[in-house]
């Protein structure tokens, strides 16, 4: 298959001895593609990076929320003082952070990573350590309620760690858009079903395998009822 993209918005796969050439959404990932053949044309299914994401972290529930030292407001640097028990005029520490609270790792070098402290990369240079810290949000503190001691910092770390592999893919672009579009004998398009916002391409894909199954199951159906009632 080969991709060809003529203006800012139209990419089309060209035609072959098969099937004709089918426009696609522009960015269309091509080792993701799938054309499959119906009685009716053709359904293709692919990704596409999702560039209007939002940040996993501020829009998601059961993902607790970053506290960052600078860049963000004195609201929130003070925010982050008390949770790591400093003083936040003289960076003294006063030894009461708040227990739940995690600390967090930037590894900034062509792109941006998060990590639980220590366990990222550790680059002189491009790792600020305890960036920001890491506290759970409501939802959060309602799993937590019945664990206490070793067993809840476990979880908070666990909480912590996976709060920083969602912003993580947010921050290197790997968020898709499943695409399913229908299209007729002639390449002509019908119909498109698409959603947005799925972290990470693994879990896309499935999601994407799991669309194109279900749109060839209702094309089928559809055609043998239009076989039915042809007959009828």
């Amino acid at each position: 298959m080969t991709l060809k993209t003529f203006t800012r918005t139209r990419t089309v796969l060209e035609k072959d001895k098969d099937r004709p050439e089918l426009e696609l959404h522009k960015g269309a990932v091509e080792d993701s593609i799938q054309i499959h053949k119906t009685a009716g044309g053709y359904i293709a299914g692919y990704l596409v990076p999702d560039e209007m994401a939002e940040n996993p972290i501020e829009n998601c529930d059961g993902m607790g929320k970053f506290y960052h030292w600078e860049d963000n407001g004195k609201e929130e640097m003070l925010e982050y003082c008390k949770l790591r028990g400093f003083d936040p005029e003289t960076q003294d520490d006063l030894g009461n952070g708040n227990k739940d609270a995690v600390e967090i790792d930037k590894y900034e070098h062509s792109g941006v990573a998060y990590s639980v402290r220590g366990e990222g990369m550790n680059c002189r240079w491009d790792t600020s350590t305890a960036w920001a810290m890491w506290a759970p949000d409501k939802c959060l503190l309602d799993e937590l309620k019945d664990l206490k001691g070793a067993a809840r910092r476990t979880k908070c770390i666990e909480y912590a760690r996976q709060a920083c592999t969602e912003i993580n893919k947010w921050f290197s672009g790997d968020v898709y858009g499943v695409v399913v579009k229908h299209f007729n004998l002639k390449g002509e398009e019908i119909d498109e079903d698409s959603c947005w916002g799925y972290f990470g391409s693994e879990y896309a894909t499935e999601e994407l395998n799991s669309q194109i199954k279900w749109h060839l199951k209702e094309s089928k159906k559809n055609e043998k009822q239009k076989t039915g009632d042809n007959n009828a």
